[in-house]
């Protein structure tokens, strides 16, 4: 797992996208993960758990890149 920071200058692509686009990917993990108790695939759902939990860490989950 990279920090933020590092990802931003590996890409071109502005922080404001990267960041939309973690936070639809972890809307989306968390998505399946429901799907995955609601099949009754508690392996499957504890993988997504872990995915959600490395994806919810740094700038992405902060609620104003402004209020720090």
């Amino acid at each position: 797992m990279s920090p933020f920071s590092e990802v931003t200058r590996l890409t071109e692509v502005e922080e404001g996208t990267l960041v939309r686009c973690l936070q639809r990917l972890d809307e989306r993990l968390r998505q399946l993960r429901g799907a995955a108790r609601i099949l009754g695939d508690p392996a499957l759902a504890a993988k997504l758990e872990t995915a959600t939990a490395q994806t919810r860490r740094d700038v992405v989950v902060t609620a104003s890149l402004y209020t720090q």
